[in-house]
């Protein structure tokens, strides 16, 4: 609670906990409260402070705090502006909480990608294609640019793996599935359908190039799961 008029900050214990402020200092100027900012978001983060208290905007911020042990947390701030009959803010009334946790995670997951991707370029060797449960791609690597002679951006988001195999190994394996599982098999599921049943499917298939010449190929399909499975 931030006293526009008396300039007094009044902080509660949870805050006071997330910000490591002295009893002595839960009440005070704002400045006791800015000190603990990250340097390099204090300026940002005082910019939005001043634009609520003009009236501009509701205080909606997320910054850095350092820790009296080096730590670094995240918090995000929100507050309402409390105005007079003249509509001009007299108070700002908000709340404090820790968004470490999260970020954390989400830095984690950004760079469990980048080391993904860093491995799915280093393979210039093998083809590495991932698709959607659609079938259609979302993945073209390094290696299979090389090896088939398409871009990724041909197909990433626009087709089937499909196309990139002769017409009639499709239809062979489709009748083979499907004289199998007892059902109509055709298309991308060829490729997957096993691996739906929690299967491993290895084996030999003919890619066929941009420039329409041919490949042999060993193709390993494996399925890759979310945490709801």
């Amino acid at each position: 609670d931030w006293n526009l008029q008396t300039h007094e900050l009044h902080l509660d214990s949870q805050t006071q906990q997330l910000y490591e402020l002295d009893r002595s200092l839960v009440k005070g100027d704002l400045d006791v409260w800015l000190v603990r900012v990250h340097p390099d978001d204090r300026a940002r983060t005082e910019r939005e402070l001043r634009a609520a208290t003009a009236g501009l905007a509701e205080y909606n911020s997320e910054f850095r705090v350092l820790r009296q042990d080096g730590s670094v947390r995240h918090l995000h701030a929100a507050a309402l502006s409390v105005r007079d009959s003249q509509g001009r803010v007299q108070r700002l009334v908000g709340l404090n909480w820790d968004v470490t946790q999260e970020r954390q995670s989400e830095q984690a997951l950004r760079d469990a990608r980048a080391q993904l991707q860093g491995v799915i370029s280093a393979a210039s060797e093998f083809s590495i294609i991932a698709t959607d449960t659609q079938g259609i791609v979302t993945l073209f690597s390094v290696g299979a640019e090389r090896m088939l002679g398409y871009q990724a951006a041909e197909l990433v988001g626009i087709c089937s793996p499909a196309q990139l195999h002769l017409a009639d190994e499709l239809v062979t394996r489709g009748l083979e599935l499907s004289a199998e599982y007892g059902r109509p098999i055709g298309g991308f599921d060829v490729f997957v359908e096993n691996a739906r049943h929690g299967k491993a499917d290895a084996r030999e298939w003919t890619y066929v190039r941009k420039d329409r010449t041919t490949l042999p190929v060993k193709l390993v399909v494996s399925a890759i799961s979310d945490d709801q499975g």
